[in-house]
């Protein structure tokens, strides 16, 4: 560097700086994978370069909510795709389908077919009637939910059980399940019945409140017409009263 380009930047003290720096710049804008500010970068790949042994591919990076809507698609389709299948197929098939028993073999025995009109109507799962809501007892609890042990060595409640259905046409249910059905309409009529009594006395005690009050406001109307025939009497008296005393009057005038 010449000696007048020293004493000049030694005038002016930022002049160094910023030429040292610059000259860093290059040196780096010079060397390959090194950004200006020092940041290693693996340079993008010449056209028509061959790919460097054992370096892995440029892969496409996607936006954020696109990557949810990736991921979250076989989700979707998966559960589209079960909800269309359930249409056509049996309900042990489609639990099985859908992971609900382990073991699809052993649920052969509990062929359901909710559509079969072979079944009588009091057997069929879609059929069962809902349990009042005036119907909260323990024996009612004790009945539908003691445990029934199926065929295939499972525990089941008994509601659950009736819930799933039963054999094919032809062969004879299970004795303890048509004893909890039994029992549950049994129970359920006599729910039913107490729920009428209980409407009844509910109506009657309206009725005589109705009654009741009818008759106080017959008796109240009785009182006024009676209080006003007294009123008028009085008023009758009074006049009457009155009349006598100036009648009195006008026939004795010295007194």
């Amino acid at each position: 560097m010449p000696t007048s380009a020293l004493g000049v930047m030694a005038q002016q003290p930022g002049a160094f700086e910023s030429s040292s720096l610059a000259s860093t710049n290059v040196r780096r804008d010079e060397q390959p994978g090194v950004d200006a500010v020092g940041t290693r970068f693996s340079p993008p790949p010449r056209a028509g370069a061959e790919p460097t042994p054992g370096a892995h591919p440029a892969l496409p990076t996607l936006p954020l909510h696109l990557l949810r809507r990736e991921r979250d698609a076989p989700a979707a389709a998966q559960a589209s795709s079960a909800n269309k299948s359930l249409g056509g197929r049996s309900f042990s098939d489609a639990l099985s389908a859908l992971g609900g028993f382990s073991d699809a073999a052993s649920m052969s025995s509990f062929s359901i077919d909710l559509a079969s009109e072979k079944l009588p109507a009091m057997w069929r799962g879609g059929d069962m009637p809902a349990v009042p809501d005036c119907f909260k007892c323990g024996l009612s609890d004790q009945v539908m939910l003691d445990p029934v042990r199926a065929p295939d060595g499972k525990l089941y409640e008994k509601a659950n059980f009736a819930a799933l259905g039963t054999r094919p046409a032809g062969e004879k249910p299970e004795a303890l399940l048509e004893e909890a059905i039994r029992s549950y309409f049994e129970l359920r009529k006599e729910a039913e019945r107490q729920q009428k009594e209980w409407q009844n006395h509910i109506s009657s005690l309206n009725q005589r409140a109705q009654q009741k009050c009818v008759q106080r406001q017959q008796q109240a109307h009785m009182l006024r017409l009676a209080l006003e025939k007294a009123r008028k009497r009085v008023s009758a008296l009074e006049e009457r009263r009155l009349s006598a005393s100036t009648a009195s009057t006008a026939s004795n005038p010295s007194e």
